[in-house]
């Protein structure tokens, strides 16, 4: 959403400010206007230079060639000619420009001390911006549609310095130019659920609902915000709605195909999932989504084909990957899900869970190899501490290695967590082998 919209009112505005000016200054405005049309942007620059030195109050010609060095990509350059036009005239559009430049100079900015004074001096821009109502240079409507591009950009400044409550401010000023208002209602969103006001949040896309029952965007909004909530029964409810409504569009047939392998109705979401993969037919979810069904319904071999086409589609995506290695896990095929799951680890992208399967899968293997899964889960539990499975992993995998006294440290630790009878037999067999006693 970080886009900057200053730069559609460029070109109007270099022909919308009306100044007499006298019939050689004209002329050469007509000339620089039409070498700039052509291309030939050296000739266009002679004569809006010759413009300014026949009507210095003509502020047009210093906007053009500030616009001219911005496309040569000269920022810097851009800015002084947006200044020298504030000498001679304040306008919310000569603001407007400069915080944006000052914006892209501090994209370009190669410490964070020179991104940091940019956008500080680009807020400044913006702000002047705000209080600039010069009708004798500009239309009213101008002025309010460049005042909501000021807002909006400076929600973009607020929101990444985490300034919230001036972010919100922002965002619905900008709201009042129609062309930002669904952009900012779900930045408005995106607000409430970063500082977790989730109820505003819920409360903001109601009332857009309210006026477009069947707008999806904001019914997966809804739904989003209804599951970081933990709201499973209001996630159902809105999911219901989608059925008739999001037939065309891709999130929410993958979403539903999801909500269909949770329910466990595979051919159903067989046929969501291939919905999808007809409107995209490289979209890696989509095969795996497809790949689980097939599964489930115990179609192992058209499962794997679909999960190599996953593969083929989204080979770097951890996604795509911790699924694939999953599956051939559950086949009992270690090997292969051991070479799954440690591509994670040299993606940087493995967490507690695939640690914890990787050490399911080194005592899985015949022979097992307990020193490996024991490794493994000591790294999961260093992700996840007390991570029961883990805990209980160990607990059987320095029993088999024959550490008796460490399998009964986590045996024990495991007992005090949940009562599993295996576990509890081999504390017990322990306990009575006298190895504790050494």
């Amino acid at each position: 959403m970080k886009k900057l919209f200053a730069f559609i009112f460029i070109f109007a505005m270099c022909v919308s400010l009306t100044y007499s000016f006298g019939e050689l200054s004209k002329n050469y405005w007509k000339h620089g206007q039409k070498a700039e049309k052509a291309g030939n942007l050296d000739e266009a620059v002679k004569y809006y230079t010759k413009v300014i030195k026949g009507a210095p109050e003509f502020v047009n010609a210093y906007y053009c060639l500030g616009n001219i060095a911005y496309k040569r990509g000269d920022i810097d350059g851009a800015i002084e000619w947006y200044k020298k036009s504030l000498e001679h005239n304040k306008t919310t559009y000569a603001y407007l420009q400069l915080g944006t430049y000052y914006l892209e100079k501090g994209k370009k900015g190669t410490t964070a001390e020179e991104q940091s004074k940019s956008s500080d001096t680009a807020q400044i821009y913006f702000e002047k911006a705000l209080t600039i109502e010069n009708t004798d240079v500009e239309s009213e409507k101008s002025i309010k549609n460049n005042q909501a591009t000021a807002y909006y950009n400076l929600y973009i400044i607020f929101s990444e310095k985490g300034m919230w409550d001036k972010a919100e401010e922002a965002a619905l000023n900008a709201m009042v130019n129609p062309a930002y208002e669904e952009a900012m209602s779900k930045q408005l969103i995106n607000i409430y659920t970063k500082t977790e006001r989730y109820d505003k949040a819920l409360q903001a896309i109601d009332e857009k609902l309210k006026e477009n029952p069947d707008n999806l965007n904001f019914i997966k909004l809804k739904i989003n915000i209804l599951n970081t909530k933990g709201d499973k029964k209001g996630v159902l409810k809105e999911m219901a709605k989608l059925e008739n409504l999001g037939e065309g569009d891709m999130q929410v047939l993958l979403w539903l195909g999801q909500d269909a392998i949770n329910n466990k109705d595979y051919e159903k979401a067989l046929g969501l999932f291939n919905k999808a993969i007809a409107k995209e037919d490289d979209n890696a979810i989509a095969y795996l989504g497809s790949g689980k069904s097939f599964f489930r319904l115990g179609k192992k071999n058209e499962a794997m084909e679909q999960f190599k086409k996953a593969e083929e589609h989204g080979g770097s995506d951890p996604v795509v990957i911790i699924n694939i290695g999953d599956a051939y896990m559950e086949l009992e095929n270690y090997g292969s899900a051991i070479n799954y799951y440690s591509r994670l680890i040299v993606l940087k992208k493995a967490d507690y869970s695939v640690y914890h399967n990787l050490g399911k899968c080194y005592f899985s293997k015949k022979p097992p190899n307990c020193q490996k899964a024991i490794g493994y889960y000591k790294k999961a539990l260093v992700a996840k501490p007390n991570f029961l499975a883990s805990m209980i992993g160990l607990t059987y995998a320095y029993y088999m290695n024959k550490q008796h006294k460490k399998a009964y440290y986590w045996g024990k630790k495991v007992l005090k967590r949940k009562k599993m009878d295996a576990i509890k037999n081999i504390v017990t067999n322990i306990e009575k082998s006298g190895v504790l006693k050494k």
